[in-house]
């Protein structure tokens, strides 16, 4: 029997966008915090005002430290065997992925939806660094042989 086992270079799919986007949302919810903490001490209005706005601010601030970290993450290795992909540190059976999502066009890219979760796991949202119609033409062909869902859609709508 031969050893199926495959390796390939690739990167996470998360953008610089959205950590940009991310600390533009926090700047503005800080700043809002602000002006409630102003009304506050005025006596305008109530603390709950301005403890609303300074959870959403840090909430967005620490969304921004998440993007940026992403963003800055090394490339990283898919192995797959004959039943099984292993991305990063998580090795996932074939009877254990739900489906994986495909996005066509200039950049094409991968997500991975494990059973039982009802996203898709940052880590497992990827493109291939090297010769990606090749590389992504032989996920198909491993997902086909081991009865694994292929749902093809346009790369702004990969994250359902």
């Amino acid at each position: 029997m031969e050893n199926r086992e495959r390796f390939y270079d690739v990167q996470s799919i998360h953008p610089f966008g959205i950590a940009f986007s991310c600390g533009l949302q926090s700047v503005l919810w800080f700043i809002l915090a602000y002006q409630h903490y102003q009304s506050w001490t005025k006596g305008w209005s109530g603390p709950t005002s301005f403890g609303l706005a300074l959870a959403a601010a840090v909430f967005m601030l620490i969304g921004t430290l998440v993007s940026i970290w992403q963003t800055s993450r090394p490339a990283y290795t898919l192995e797959m065997d004959e039943d099984s992909i292993q991305l990063r540190r998580r090795r996932l059976a074939a009877d254990e992925i739900k489906r994986i999502y495909v996005s066509w066009g200039d950049d094409p890219t991968i997500s991975v939806k494990p059973r039982r979760w009802l996203f898709v796991p940052n880590d497992y949202s990827f493109k291939f660094s090297e010769n990606p119609a090749q590389s992504m033409r032989e996920l198909i062909h491993w997902a086909g042989e081991n009865n694994v869902s292929i749902v093809k859609r346009r790369s702004s709508k990969i994250y359902d």
